[in-house]
């Protein structure tokens, strides 16, 4: 069986079989990332490919050809039969990736951008508290885990109702990610760098701390002074009207310039910034 099983291993033609069934399962589970069919998904394939492989390796070193075309048969019938079950979670993970991601508009994008600013602002007069995470390329799955999927459309309203305080998503984080409001009440992870301020609260600690582990953008909105600020690299900028916002999040966000923009504007550095630490607080001078 072990030299069957080496031969198999070591065939060109197999190698070469093998590399195709990889980059086949890896495009599978790209497409359904993020919807909640994955882990299933993922477990059950994992398991009929390991046990489709053990047991027809044995079967062709033992010379059982009956039982290798009754395995042939089985997991043939178990491609198609995932396929039938988590029809909806391909369905739904190929709009995405393809429908929002690969043919999405620029007005789209400008309409996200436009939303959230409207919604930051809004709940900036307010004093609302508020932190919005922007998914770039980093997936940020790991952390909807104690939260709620929403799977809604980009809306001023339906943010500020997310963060509204008598909402019970209120709590916590929002997840944007391929234009959509993907989950709230997410969890972030707090910084833990010692040269960040202690006037600066959770909702900050927070965005700070995922812009550390991730390529995300956050958006926080200051409950207590109504100060919007930006968490991007590590490093933190406050004091955010709706025009550097805009301006901030279509070049950062988006990647590309916004109509109109001109040079960033001055900024001072708040807080250590010497020593081992990497966090830095910029606090913009906005005009009157």
């Amino acid at each position: 069986m072990w030299g069957t099983l080496e031969r198999l291993l070591t065939s060109p033609w197999n190698l070469l079989e093998a590399f195709i069934l990889s980059v086949l399962l890896w495009g599978l589970l790209t497409v359904v990332r993020g919807t909640r069919g994955e882990g299933m998904l993922r477990a059950l394939g994992l398991f009929l490919g390991i046990t489709f492989l053990i047991l027809r390796s044995v079967a062709v070193g033992l010379h059982l050809d009956r039982l290798i075309l009754v395995l042939d048969a089985i997991f043939q019938a178990s491609v198609v039969a995932l396929v039938v079950i988590f029809q909806p979670e391909l369905r739904r993970g190929l709009a995405i990736k393809i429908g929002q991601r690969w043919l999405s508009t620029d007005a789209n994008d400008a309409q996200l951008i436009n939303e959230v600013v409207n919604a930051a602002c809004r709940m900036s007069e307010g004093r609302v508290g508020a932190l919005i995470a922007f998914q770039r390329e980093d997936t940020l799955e790991g952390y909807t885990s104690n939260g709620v999927i929403l799977d809604a459309e980009p809306h001023a309203d339906t943010i500020v109702t997310v963060f509204y305080p008598g909402s019970p998503l209120h709590d916590q984080a929002l997840l944007i990610r391929d234009g959509r409001l993907w989950a709230a009440k997410c969890t972030l992870p707090n910084t833990d760098d010692p040269s960040v301020p202690r006037s600066l609260g959770t909702r900050h600690r927070a965005a700070i701390g995922l812009s550390e582990q991730s390529d995300a953008l956050i958006v926080v909105v200051s409950e207590e002074t109504g100060i919007i600020s930006v968490a991007d690299g590590g490093q933190l900028t406050r004091e955010f009207d709706r025009e550097s916002l805009t301006e901030f999040l279509t070049q950062h966000y988006l990647g590309r310039q916004a109509p109109g923009a001109e040079e960033p504007a001055a900024a001072e550095e708040e807080g250590d910034l010497q020593g081992r630490s990497t966090t830095r607080i910029v606090r913009r001078k906005v005009s009157s």
